[in-house]
């Protein structure tokens, strides 16, 4: 089974994104940044969440 992560993603397209006269590969890794780091932030949220939740 092969697991993908936003780094492997991210690093997959930047080294793909050739000629990009429109920009929808640079585009691509700007969301895939993104979608990274609200993912990092809804993971501390959530952890957050339970801490709170145990007192």
């Amino acid at each position: 089974m092969q697991q993908s992560s936003f780094d492997h993603v991210i690093s997959t397209a930047d080294a793909a994104r050739g000629k990009d006269s429109e920009g929808y590969r640079s585009e691509f890794v700007k969301l895939a940044r993104s979608a990274k780091l609200l993912a990092k932030e809804l993971l501390s949220i959530e952890h957050t969440s339970k801490s709170d939740e145990n007192y």
